[in-house]
């Protein structure tokens, strides 16, 4: 226990300044790939792509990178090492109730795999919402002066609102997925318990285990099972950058003899 312990102790040293400051260098080796390639392609890719599309990937998707490595990479550090440090003591006290509490990790891994392609589609609309916000409103201040002289306001008021109701839309689509895990992940958890309790309060009434016994399990095992419910109520912050990620992936891949060969093609 004391090895766990001590390992437990350096995971979270680990989460709390390891990763943030490992993250921090990714993204910004990332965002100085992107720029770079942004200088060098061809400028037919510009006339193809929506300029504050491209802008809104550099400056909307850090900024969610950015969140994740602060919040939840110590998250997930944290959790991990809660269930194995919970899930040792467990199994000291009773390996058998211990081997019921993690049984349902299986069960959720499965539904989120099962969940991971309605996730990321809901979060792809959600990030498209709002890069298309992002993007009117920065037309509408650049071309303010252009808007104005040919009295286009109401042309640009309308957009505007349509877009800012498919990003409502979105979210509120996105937020339904997330939390339909999570509602159904605490579900599976809160039968475990329950089972838990049913199983011990049998062994307690035959007198194969002692009170004291079941008392210290439970304690340990609300520990243990808690980062379950937490990780699950995370998945939205998951699912979102992992398609800010993609996008801005996306712009590290360009190559400038690959955008011209297919400018030259068109």
């Amino acid at each position: 226990l004391v090895g766990i312990a001590l390992i437990g102790g350096g995971a979270l040293f680990c989460a709390e300044f390891l990763i943030p400051w490992i993250g921090q260098r990714a993204l910004s080796r990332l965002r100085l790939q992107a720029f770079r390639n942004l200088l060098d392609i061809h400028l037919a890719y510009f006339d193809r792509q929506n300029i504050g599309a491209i802008i809104s990937k550099l400056t909307n998707n850090i900024q969610l990178l950015e969140e994740a490595v602060k919040g939840g990479g110590r998250v997930i550090v944290a959790s991990v090492v809660t269930l194995i440090f919970a899930g040792a003591l467990l199994a000291v006290i009773d390996i058998e109730l211990a081997i019921v509490a993690y049984s349902v990790l299986p069960i959720i891994i499965v539904f989120a795999l099962l969940m991971k392609r309605a996730q990321r589609w809901a979060m792809e609309q959600n990030v498209a919402g709002i890069t298309s916000v992002t993007v009117a409103v920065r037309e509408a201040v650049q071309g303010a002066a252009t808007i104005r002289s040919f009295g286009t306001q109401n042309q640009h008021r309308e957009k505007f609102a349509q877009y800012n109701e498919f990003e409502r839309t979105a979210l509120l689509r996105a937020s339904y997925v997330f939390k339909s895990f999570a509602a159904a992940t605490q579900f599976v958890v809160a039968l475990d318990v329950a089972i838990i309790v049913g199983i011990s309060g049998q062994d307690a009434v035959a007198g194969a285990v002692a009170v004291t016994t079941i008392v210290l399990f439970a304690t340990y095992l609300q520990v243990g099972i808690s980062p379950i419910s937490t990780v699950a109520t995370m998945q939205a912050v998951y699912g979102q950058t992992g398609v800010a990620l993609d996008q801005l992936v996306s712009l590290t891949k360009l190559r400038p003899d690959a955008q011209l060969s297919n400018t030259r093609s068109l």
